[in-house]
């Protein structure tokens, strides 16, 4: 009766735990976006990047 009564108050928070990681896990693995700037030119070849 104890051990149930101590995974009943476990499994709440441990739940709420569970969900917190799946979301965040997503959103760390989602690419950031790449800020480009009006003027902004990516080099082409890698000789442009190299400079």
């Amino acid at each position: 009766m104890e051990a149930r009564v101590a995974w009943g108050a476990l499994a709440g928070p441990l739940r709420v735990l569970c969900v917190l990681c799946c979301l965040l896990g997503r959103a760390i693995a989602a690419p950031s976006p790449i800020i480009k700037f009006p003027g902004d030119v990516a080099p082409k070849t890698d000789k442009e990047l190299a400079v």
